[in-house]
This record gives structure tokens, sequence and C-alpha cells, in this order.
């Protein structure tokens, strides 16, 4: 097979070329599907995902198929050969992410942890990372790859002067589209005595 993979959920599509030769060189070769798979079919020497059919890379991102090359000679001969096809994935799903509350004492120590941030991507394959959106808040820092709020440097939090905080993080996919999602982060300073 000349061309195995498959972007995912496509349908009715060219998977690629399927060539075999033969020593006896004036038999004509037949191209056919064995073990009767539904999901793919045959025109000439061409291997097509079949009409109404798809694949999911989350579900399984390479798939095996036999193949069988027949020739026409008396009696005729096959070979049966099994490929894998590699399914492709594409961003489908952006990443699921909700408003979230931190709870932080006053007067916590500069570079506290305030808490971490978790998202999940639908696409397997994608990994998600944390940014602010819209103004940066001057107390917080976040790290891009773990989602970890923290204390800026010379942050000292007082209840007595701010008992809230809320600013807002996007969670975004490392797939093609990027996908994003926006959050809020409100963060309540715990009074202490």
């Amino acid at each position: 097979l000349v061309g195995d993979s498959v972007v995912e959920n496509a349908s009715g599509v060219l998977i690629g070329t399927l060539f075999a030769t033969d020593p006896d060189g004036i038999d004509t070769i037949i191209y056919s599907l064995p073990n009767a798979d539904s999901s793919f079919t045959i025109i000439g020497n061409q291997l097509f995902i079949a009409s109404g059919r798809s694949f999911d890379f989350e579900l399984d991102s390479t798939i095996q198929l036999t193949i069988r090359a027949s020739d026409s000679g008396s009696p005729p001969l096959f070979l049966d050969k099994t490929i894998q096809i590699k399914v492709q994935d594409i961003n489908e799903f952006a990443p699921g992410f909700r408003p979230v509350t931190f709870r932080v004492p006053e007067n916590s120590p500069a570079l506290a942890a305030v808490g971490t941030l978790f998202a999940t991507d639908g696409d397997s394959a994608d990994r998600v990372r944390y940014r602010f959106i819209g103004p940066t808040p001057t107390n917080f820092s976040l790290n891009p790859e773990t989602g970890r709020v923290s204390l800026n440097t010379g942050t000292t939090l007082d209840f007595e002067r701010n008992d809230s905080y809320q600013f807002f993080v996007e969670a975004y996919d490392s797939g093609l589209p990027q996908l994003a999602t926006t959050s809020s982060v409100n963060v309540e300073v715990v009074d202490v005595n």
C-alpha cells in the first residue's frame, strides 16, 4: 500500500493505491478483502474508506486490514497481506475548563501556591496549556505548563484590604487549529486572626 493514513472522521475517501507483482508477468492481479470488512472498499487497485464509514483517532489510532492479491492464472493463486492504516488526529475538542475558586490565607508568603488549574481535552493527542486572558493580575503568576497559580514575589494578601480577586485564564490545546476555553478564577482571601 502506498499511502497508509487517513484523517479521522473522513468517509468515502481514498486511502491509497495497492501494488503487487506476479513473477508470471502475464497474470492480472485482482485485489479483494478476504475478511469482508465493510469499512473499506476496493475499486481496481485503489483502497477507499467505504461511504458512510469513518474512524475515530481517540478510539483507535491504527487499523489493521488484510488485503488479498489474487492472480488470473489457472489455478488462481493469492497472497494475503495485513497492512496497518494510521488514523490522523484532527482537533475536534476545545479543552474542558470551568470557573474555579481558590482559598488562600492572608499573609501567605510570596511564591506560595494558590491552587492548580485543571482542564481536560477530548483529543487524546493534544496537550493543554494555560495563559492569562485580559488584564494580567499583578498579585499572581501562572505556570503555563502545569496550571499552577502562585503569589508573585513581593505580594502579600491582606483580608482587611481586599478579601477577593478575580482574573481570567484561557486553557488552550496543541491541536491545529488551536482551540481554547476561557474561564474565571476567583481567589478568596481567608481572614487570619
